[in-house]
């Protein structure tokens, strides 16, 4: 059975989900007023491992993924203005026309990430419907207040209010009370009715709404950034369980966040990598593979010499791939090392040691098993040969077949320092 560690229990937990065969998950999606950046990448490649290595497992899963485009202030909280109106003015061009640029390149960048496609993708814009329902009914209840335009969730009438990020906040001041719906200002482009005037959602309240649309009450993971748990999770609670009597979710995983060269990642101290820049200079399967390669709640340092490592482990792996001559049989041991321990709470880096260690025994078949739960496709990178390489090594097979064993080493030396490995077989030279 497989173990995940749960943010509102404190503890690694069995896996058992609500419907036994069946799995819902809702992840976090991204606010589409920019490119998505590496700290994107690492929990967006995190969960759809996790989705993989469940689907593997024989689960029906259910993913859904949320796009924020409207009502994410700049300040992440009720400060400041919306992102996406903020950078729209910036570009000179419409909120919808930013957010459906830059959603466009959110599934660009997911497919070259090889990441599978959520089954819902839902807009905070297209279930403002659905939104103002879940405020009215908190309301009905007595636990919204109005102020100056705006209506706030009354966190001193939740008791259970810092239940998953683990706070015990006395909120004598309101200090932590969160909008729900915002008054429309005079530059607010994105806005609709509702029974409080003109405006739009808060942002905490749209992932309430949404997850209950498509899941019901109660889903069985939800998903994202470690910096997600205050105060955004924790308001979804608030309002789910206040709104829909229930903890939306059952298990809360939550990812660590990512740095540069050891500090935050920043585009005022010039360590922002998006997706796209990354591609551009890694290969795509060796930067997933890195994301992946550390425990999901620990903090994960990406460093150049980091990825060359990776880029060096990727081509080692798929030099085993290139090699197999067996579709069945193989260690079966090896294989379920692997998963057995991925099945305790995801330790990557033990499962990726036994591959690095261990790939050469596998299947075929059980290769191929890897790849699709890692979502790494291992291709063996073909070195191009300049002509005079391959006047070597035509002369150190003509060496070898006359019995000159000691000048074709000499040969082989040669081209082992301009980095080719020279492998014979019954069937001729292999340049890997």
């Amino acid at each position: 059975m497989m173990q995940i560690y749960n943010t509102l229990t404190r503890k690694k937990e069995n896996f058992t989900p609500i419907k036994k065969g069946e799995v819902t998950m809702y992840v976090c999606g991204p606010t589409v007023y920019d490119f998505d950046h590496l700290g994107h990448a690492r929990t967006f490649i995190f969960f759809d491992f996790l989705r993989r290595f469940l689907i593997f497992q024989g689960y029906k899963v259910n993913f859904a993924q949320n796009i924020t485009d409207v009502g994410h202030l700049v300040g992440d909280g009720d400060l400041g203005e919306d992102k996406l109106e903020k950078r729209a003015r910036e570009k000179r061009i419409s909120p919808e026309e930013l957010a459906r640029k830059f959603e466009q390149a959110h599934f660009e960048d997911m497919a070259k990430l090889n990441i599978f496609k959520p089954d819902f993708s839902p807009r905070a814009s297209d279930n403002i419907a659905e939104i103002i329902d879940l405020i009215k009914i908190l309301e009905k209840k007595r636990l919204t207040y109005e102020k100056d335009g705006n209506v706030y969730f009354n966190v001193s009438k939740y008791p259970d209010y810092g239940q998953l990020s683990h706070r015990k906040l006395a909120d004598q001041n309101g200090q932590h009370n969160f909008t729900l719906w915002r008054k429309a200002g005079s530059r607010n482009i994105q806005i609709w009715d509702s029974p409080w005037g003109k405006g739009f959602p808060g942002w905490h309240i749209e992932c309430s709404a949404m997850a209950h649309k498509i899941f019901g009450k109660e889903f069985d993971i939800h998903g994202s950034a470690q910096e997600h748990i205050f105060p955004h999770h924790e308001n979804e609670i608030a309002q789910s369980v206040c709104g829909y009597g229930k903890v939306p979710a059952k298990y809360w995983v939550h990812t660590g966040l990512l740095n540069i060269n050891g500090a935050k990642m920043s585009k005022s101290k010039g360590n922002f990598i998006t997706i796209c820049e990354a591609i551009k200079k890694y290969n795509p399967n060796a930067l997933r593979l890195a994301l992946l390669s550390s425990y999901y709640r620990k903090p994960f340092d990406f460093t150049d010499l980091m990825m060359q490592q990776f880029q060096t482990i990727y081509q080692k792996i798929s030099q085993v791939k290139s090699k197999f001559n067996r579709p069945l049989g193989g260690d079966k041991k090896v294989f379920n090392e692997f998963v057995s321990v991925l099945k305790n709470d995801i330790n990557m880096a033990e499962a990726l040691k036994v591959l690095e260690n261990s790939a050469n025994k596998l299947s075929q078949e059980d290769f191929e098993a890897v790849e699709y739960i890692l979502g790494v496709n291992f291709v063996l990178k073909e070195k191009k040969l300049t002509s005079a390489q391959q006047s070597l090594i035509k002369q150190r097979e003509q060496l070898r077949a006359s019995g000159k064993y000691d000048e074709a080493d000499k040969i082989r030396q040669v081209l082992t320092k301009q980095g080719l490995d020279i492998e014979d077989t019954t069937d001729g030279t292999n340049v890997v």
